[in-house]
């Protein structure tokens, strides 16, 4: 099932609240965080994904879904909430109205 034989491993290192992120606050309220991740891509798309399809899922963010948005959905296991997949991927597309507005 994986792409790759061995993991690979990510590290943001050190990211600081005032030198990388520009909050200006006094030295004991600042905050440094990391972030490591390690993986290993898997052959999801050839072995366990469906084709790109028209049908939008049974979801209510995909309510305003257009003719010509496609999805392709992913099982990766047990589906949540009683759906078929554990992922979708879509090329959805939103219609979204504002209201004027004006600054003051």
């Amino acid at each position: 099932m994986c792409a790759l034989p061995d993991a690979f491993q990510v590290d943001s290192g050190f990211v600081d609240s005032d030198k990388d992120l520009g909050i200006n606050l006094p030295p004991r309220n600042r905050v440094s965080f990391r972030k490591v991740i390690t993986c290993v891509p898997t052959l999801a798309e050839e072995n366990f994904s469906s084709p790109w399809v028209e049908q939008p899922p049974a979801l209510p963010i995909y309510n305003d879904a257009v003719r010509g948005d496609a999805f392709k959905y992913y099982n990766l296991g047990r589906g949540i909430h009683g759906l078929s997949f554990t992922a979708v991927a879509s090329n959805y597309s939103e219609w979204v109205a504002f209201n004027d507005y004006n600054i003051l």
